[in-house]
């Protein structure tokens, strides 16, 4: 009888323990799985930009200036969303928060001046053809300069 009444008790205080332990850990998953969502940054659907019940400003921008501003929004900490405008053809509109307006002029800022300086970079083959045209000049000069002195001289 002694024996019944303590393995009772050791079940039930077995049981409770792991009540117990399983709270905790269901607790510790949401507790985690609620501050990954909440710090999600960059890239999302226009829905779940608009669940955060905020004002949304978009931007429209091109194909091939995409993916370099795409970059530019993620450094900065932007959630944005893309979305392909049908009115105007290989133009995209990218949505973001009102509240970081500031934030995207420095990323658009940022991402121009990079574009600029890249496209001002000019490649060999430009560069040789730049030169021969201005040797072509300078030959041009040196042979009006012969001709003149031979008719000259004469």
């Amino acid at each position: 009888m002694f024996s019944d009444e303590l393995s009772k008790k050791t079940i039930y205080i077995s049981v409770t323990g792991v009540q117990g332990t399983l709270n905790i850990i269901e607790a510790a998953m949401k507790y985690y799985l609620n501050s990954t969502s909440n710090s999600l940054r960059g890239r999302m659907s226009l829905r779940e930009l608009n669940k955060q019940n905020l004002q949304l400003k978009d931007i429209p921008l091109y194909s091939k200036d995409l993916k370099g501003m795409e970059k530019e929004l993620k450094r900065y900490g932007v959630d944005y969303a893309i979305k392909k405008d049908v009115s105007q053809k290989d133009t995209y509109k990218v949505f973001f928060k009102a509240k970081d307006i500031s934030s995207i002029e420095l990323a658009l800022k940022n991402y121009t001046s990079k574009e600029f300086s890249q496209n001002k970079k000019m490649n060999i083959k430009d560069i040789i053809l730049k030169y021969k045209e201005k040797s072509k000049e300078i030959n041009k000069d040196i042979k009006e300069k012969n001709l003149t002195r031979d008719i000259e001289g004469r």
